[in-house]
């Protein structure tokens, strides 16, 4: 019944079958109460089945875009083991959403626009979904050899857990993540600055392709005035 329309259904045609059915009006809400669903506004939306299909249902429901940690805590309730960075391969590759913005999905039918990080990079490239991107800036700290912070929803593209820690190959030498419970980090790129002839002022951009292990390096000049 709940699974029914799609699992999205209106809370009034759910108690009203429920009442064909002999369920009395005053034991409805206890009985959903113990039900797969979560409630929003007047549907009442399905929590059973693949986590996708849940994220699919939960947009459907509230009709805007959702981050990868909301649609994680829609899901999770049910998949204690269900976390951040196994959800986002998982939309990544369905053709039933789009990501929009750094780290939020919608449906694809809504028709929107897939969000580009960087859309002069790898813009030839038949796989380009398959990378995850990090811009740096180069500066002097990054010169030094210090290692850096990178951004939770790339560590989640990768489909990282906490404890992971991935080496990828570059034609510069090796880049590596590293995801603990103080978060998300580089290994120090000044190696890869170096080599790509970057300077104080330019941006490094490292695309990690999620299944491989190799990671494509482009140096994009900074401004005059920044050097």
């Amino acid at each position: 019944m709940l699974d029914e329309d799609g699992g999205v259904r209106l809370a009034d045609q759910v108690a009203k079958e429920l009442d064909i059915l002999g369920v009395i009006p005053e034991l409805v809400a206890h009985w959903l109460g113990e039900q797969p669903v979560r409630w929003v506004a007047e549907l009442l939306v399905a929590t059973s089945g693949s986590s996708t299909d849940v994220a699919e249902r939960a947009l459907s429901a509230l009709g805007r875009p959702m981050t990868v940690d909301e649609l994680t805590e829609w899901i999770s309730a049910g998949r204690p083991g269900q976390g951040a960075g196994g959800l986002w391969p998982l939309l990544s590759s369905d053709d039933r959403f789009v990501r929009v913005s750094a780290d939020a999905f919608e449906l694809a039918e809504w028709g929107s626009t897939a969000f580009e990080e960087f859309p002069s990079l790898f813009s030839a490239a038949e796989d380009a979904a398959s990378w995850a991107m990090l811009a740096v800036e180069v500066d002097a700290a990054l010169l030094s050899g210090g290692s850096g912070v990178v951004p939770e929803p790339l560590i989640h593209q990768l489909g990282m857990r906490v404890g992971e820690h991935r080496t990828f190959a570059t034609r510069y030498g090796p880049v590596t993540l590293s995801y603990d419970v103080n978060g998300p980090t580089r290994s120090r790129l000044r190696h890869v600055a170096l080599a790509a002839g970057a300077e104080i002022g330019d941006q490094i951009l490292v695309g990690f392709h999620c299944d491989s292990g190799d990671a494509h390096v482009e140096r994009v000049p900074g401004k005059p005035s920044a050097r």
